[in-house]
């Protein structure tokens, strides 16, 4: 037997062992991504989402009532509105009110509605920390978390196959 041989063999005889703590390891990241999914969604439906639905009640029944001057007047909500996303940046300040022509009546202005203020404040705090990039100096974004854990998850996934197909290879040339 040469060295190559009884290394196969050793091989072949722990690969049951190496991919039983792979899948530890698979089910230790997708726990994490389970209680990081269940932050997420806290946070996007409890904080962003309860914000947004508040905002748009006061954007429609109190400054649109307040601002608009003619029946023809609308909101126009932009892209960004109540997104949840880093790049562009969600928020609640992307909507104007215009006049039947288009022309802006009134767009978001901080100190003009407290209780909208406090809401944009708080949708902001929400989405930053929903979105955060870990390449922005911080660590605290859920989603790339999320995404990050997921890859590592498809990463041990493909490990885990190829050390239990290692086996039956490692067994045909270890004799």
């Amino acid at each position: 037997m040469t060295q190559e041989t009884d290394r196969l063999k050793v091989m072949a005889k722990n690969a049951p062992d190496q991919v039983a703590k792979i899948e530890g390891s698979i089910a230790s990241v997708e726990s994490a991504i389970d209680s990081l999914t269940k932050q997420k969604d806290s946070i996007e439906n409890g904080v962003c989402g309860k914000a947004k639905t508040d905002a748009i009640d006061i954007i429609e029944n109190t400054i649109f009532p307040d601002k608009s001057t003619n029946p023809n007047d609308f909101i126009e909500y932009g892209s960004e509105f109540g997104i949840i996303s880093y790049s562009p940046l969600g928020n609640l300040t992307d909507w104007e009110i215009k006049d039947e022509f288009g022309a802006t009546i009134y767009s978001y202005s901080s100190g003009d509605y407290p209780d909208l203020d406090t809401l944009v404040g708080d949708y902001s705090f929400g989405n930053d920390y929903l979105t955060r990039p870990t390449t922005t100096g911080a660590s605290y974004g859920i989603n790339p978390k999320i995404a990050s854990l997921t890859g590592a998850a498809n990463l041990l996934n493909e490990n885990a196959d190829k050390v239990a197909d290692s086996q039956a290879i490692f067994d045909k040339y270890a004799t």
